[in-house]
């Protein structure tokens, strides 16, 4: 599963898992065993065992030949079907694609070291690091492919750049390098890293970020090229004296500035990002006391802005009344909670959605004038409304929850998740 609906794509947990791993990496302690989830009291993190969930779908996606399937999907469109079960279509699978491969390589490499940390999954650290491997090998021998995903099998489309083919490659290759030392990875890495977006913008992208912190691990791996570690750490020592980029709290009144780029559709995963990679340089861009104690703080009012802190006061978190919250977000446009459900304004708690959009594109259904057009006249961090309706008001476009959005917040509140000293 990708947001709202129940398709599903290889390519778009790129960013998504590697942001997942990196928060237990980052902080074990915050993730135990008692999250009562169907595994929780087996003696293994609930993160990583939900994470296996989704690996376990993923390496179903592969062919012997190490190629992986694009996606898997229905060809038409529900009508709105509930309950699920209910929900009789077909699914099919889309064809292997270079995008696919080389995403899945990356993602499965590095979770081949983290589950290779446990004994119990030992077979399976050992099955993924072979799969990666056969990915990577697969990805290298066959011409790229950018346009196999047509739109058939709905509903997000799943084709990848060269270029960002290129950008996922650099990724794989740092875990591929940590688990086998092999100089064709390094190599690879050498080549493709300078493209990411991190290394080729004028500061540190946070588009991507998830994904971009394998390079923030590699500077630090003993063997590690000098002069692209250097890089590394010097971007994100240039990036921490950016306005543009780490601002100082004032300037914004809600202490959560961002540019006004990054208003679109899913401003909470920018959002999210620059705060985790606030961290990223105050840990590892060689900075002087007072400006590593200006990131954290800026990480902490980003995290804030989650919680209630913005124009709306309102956490941008579904029904988390019980957990605290006064004024928490009701409604998401997702399959399974849609306007026309017993639970349409009753989703489980937790769920991040998309957040605040300038670019917002919905219009009222015929005699309902101005329902929704005020949205667009809103200041760009208001242009938000707690609502699930379909086309045309179109509310996937500010209240649709995705994988990578909730990932990105994990990521971050990893860091906060700690007893307090």
């Amino acid at each position: 599963m990708d947001a709202g609906d129940t398709n599903k794509y290889p390519p778009f947990n790129h960013d998504t898992i590697h942001s997942l791993l990196y928060a237990w990496r980052a902080n074990p302690e915050a993730f135990g065993d008692d999250f009562n989830i169907p595994e929780s009291g087996n003696g293994l993190p609930d993160l990583l065992d939900e994470l296996k969930f989704q690996l376990d779908w993923l390496v179903r996606m592969q062919e012997a030949d190490g190629g992986v399937f694009i996606k898997m999907g229905h060809i038409t469109y529900a009508g709105f079907v509930w309950p699920q079960s209910e929900d009789r279509r077909p699914r099919f699978y889309g064809p292997p694609c270079t995008g696919a491969a080389i995403s899945f390589s990356s993602v499965v490499a590095h979770a081949a070291r983290v589950y290779a940390q446990f004994e119990e999954w030992q077979d399976f650290a050992d099955d993924l690091r072979e799969r990666a491997l056969r990915a990577w090998d697969w990805y290298q021998a066959t011409p790229h492919t950018t346009d196999l995903d047509d739109g058939t099998i709905k509903s997000g489309r799943a084709n990848r750049s060269v270029e960002e083919q290129r950008r996922i490659e650099a990724i794989a290759a740092v875990h591929l390098w940590a688990l086998t030392g092999e100089d064709r990875f390094k190599e690879a890495l050498l080549r493709w890293a300078p493209t990411r977006r991190q290394l080729a913008e004028g500061t540190w992208s946070i588009y991507g970020g998830g994904a971009g912190e394998s390079l923030v691990e590699y500077a630090g791996m003993p063997g590690a090229e000098a002069g692209l570690a250097d890089r590394i750490r010097q971007q994100l020592a240039r990036s921490a004296a950016s306005g543009d980029w780490a601002p100082p709290p004032e300037a914004d009144l809600y202490r959560s500035w961002m540019n006004t780029g990054a208003y679109h559709w899913g401003s909470n995963n920018p959002r999210a990002a620059f705060g985790f990679s606030a961290l990223l340089a105050a840990e590892h861009g060689g900075l002087g006391e007072s400006d590593r104690r200006r990131l954290h703080e800026r990480a902490r009012d980003l995290l804030h802005h989650f919680h209630g802190v913005n124009p709306h006061s309102v956490v941008h978190l579904t029904n988390m009344s019980r957990h605290g919250a006064e004024h928490s977000v009701t409604r998401i446009w997702h399959e399974r909670f849609n306007f026309n459900t017993p639970l349409a304004d009753n989703p489980p708690p937790g769920y991040v959605v998309g957040g605040p959009n300038q670019n917002y594109g919905g219009r009222s259904r015929d005699g309902e004038e101005g329902s929704v057009e005020w949205i667009r006249g809103q200041p760009r961090a208001k242009a938000y409304a707690d609502f699930n309706e379909p086309w045309p008001m179109n509310s996937w476009e500010i209240t649709e929850n995705a994988i990578y959005y909730q990932a990105a917040y994990i990521r971050l509140l990893a860091e906060f998740a700690r007893p307090a000293p």
